[in-house]
């Protein structure tokens, strides 16, 4: 059975977001807030009282009548166009800043707008990405970008691979899909735009062009992901492969005494002294063919 992390509620107030990763800002899980769900928490929290548990029991479940809300502050914003420019791609500090109020307050409208740019960004990464005059790449855009970034030494762990993708609205069916990671001290934004109608995927610059198309026959690398608090690798090399060094290796010498002299080479020596008997058996051969013919 999976399990699930509460994110927050709906600017409706009518749903409970939930993600299956602990501590997200966004999820792709709603689960009604309804009479029967506060019913069942306030009878499971009892339950755990009467078994002993240390149990808090949340406001909206109290018997006591909740303490008045904070008073609301003036955003120069409405919910609406808050949502809308955190769907165009801009950050909750940015619309903070826009609407005059602090990032808590936007954060309360930034929960659904979050969900679904999650969903858009799970849904595009199962597409091929078609380069053009290369033809379709021969793994989805999740796994070609994965190892093109092992090629250029980048490793991240899953969670920082994940967080890495955004999306934001161009049109009503359009949407841009952004990677930004860093490398050699710069940060590099790769940028998608696909259009829901048809699903074709398009690349906005030549990085995302690059990172999005795999080689049909290529051979897989295998993706390392760094340790918890690990160093990560020098940008240039490759992903899991340590650079070659040459090493030297030195002659073994042996230190000859003082006055010794340097012996001669084998191979000399045994010429030296095979020389005499070559010319003697010469010489031997000459003296009786003159003895023959005389």
């Amino acid at each position: 059975m999976q399990q699930l992390h509460l994110v927050g509620v709906t600017t409706d107030n009518g749903h409970l977001i939930f993600s299956t990763r602990k501590g997200a800002k966004s999820g792709g899980f709603l689960v009604p807030l309804d009479e029967q769900l506060v019913q069942t928490l306030g009878d499971a929290l009892e339950r755990r009282k009467d078994a002993g548990d240390d149990v808090d029991v949340p406001e909206i479940l109290a018997s006591e009548p909740p303490a008045p809300r904070p008073e609301r502050p003036q955003s120069l914003l409405t919910p609406r166009e808050i949502q809308a420019r955190l769907r165009a791609g801009r950050t909750v500090a940015q619309v903070a800043r826009e609407a005059a109020v602090g990032e808590d307050w936007i954060g309360r409208f930034a929960a659904p707008v979050l969900a679904e740019q999650r969903r858009i960004v799970d849904a595009v990464l199962d597409r091929v990405y078609d380069k053009p005059r290369r033809g379709p790449s021969a793994e989805p855009l999740r796994l070609a970008v994965r190892w093109n970034l092992a090629d250029r030494g980048i490793r991240l762990t899953d969670d920082e691979y994940s967080d890495r993708w955004s999306a934001f609205n161009v049109t009503a069916s359009r949407w841009g899909l952004v990677f930004e990671f860093v490398s050699r001290k710069r940060v590099h934004r790769a940028e998608w735009e696909i259009e829901l109608t048809d699903g074709v995927l398009l690349a906005r610059n030549r990085l995302a062009s690059d990172l999005g198309y795999v080689e049909p026959g290529r051979r897989r690398r295998p993706v390392l992901t760094p340790a918890p608090g690990a160093a990560p690798a020098p940008a240039g090399e490759p992903d899991g492969a340590a650079p070659a060094r040459a090493t030297r290796t030195r002659r073994a010498t042996t230190k000859r005494p003082a006055g010794a002299k340097k012996a001669a080479p084998a191979k000399k020596t045994a010429a030296k002294n095979a020389g005499p008997t070559k010319k003697a058996t010469t010489k031997k051969a000459t003296t009786k063919k003159a003895t023959t013919k005389k």
